[in-house]
């Protein structure tokens, strides 16, 4: 196996209380744009997605909302979300979901950071990846 070191300072805030937590967080993050990435409809179903969007109204930070990551996420959509993420001037990428939605954000912010270099060449290795967004 090839040694190698890999860093990817991303923030998970899970558990019961996370959602009243959200506010805080963001404080500290400084970001006043945030893109809002999220699966398929449980989000939306349960309500967990408009009470995210409403902590974020009441904070007075502007978003834009980016849906459907599916299981083993497709590289389209996050190819998609950094586009919208650079158009909307995204400080920040908030995952609302699990372990498929939490990879698509990753990708999404390598390659908002990273704006000249397809997020694929990354896994490829065929660029190295040195900074990424929060």
């Amino acid at each position: 196996m090839r040694s190698f070191e890999y860093c990817v300072p991303t923030r998970v805030v899970f558990g019961t209380d996370s959602l009243e937590k959200l506010p805080a967080q963001l404080e500290k993050s400084k970001a006043s744009r945030v893109l809002v990435v999220y699966g398929g409809q449980s989000a939306k179903k349960s309500g967990l997605l408009d009470k995210v969007l409403a902590l974020l109204d009441g904070a007075g930070i502007s978003h834009q909302e980016l849906g459907g990551v599916q299981p083993n996420p497709r590289v389209a959509l996050a190819r998609e979300g950094v586009q919208l993420a650079l158009e909307s001037g995204a400080e920040l990428i908030l995952a609302v979901g699990g372990g498929s939605v939490i990879d698509t954000c990753k990708a999404i912010a390598h390659g908002a950071a990273n704006p000249g270099t397809d997020i694929w060449e990354f896994w490829k290795r065929r660029a190295p990846l040195t900074k990424s967004m929060p």
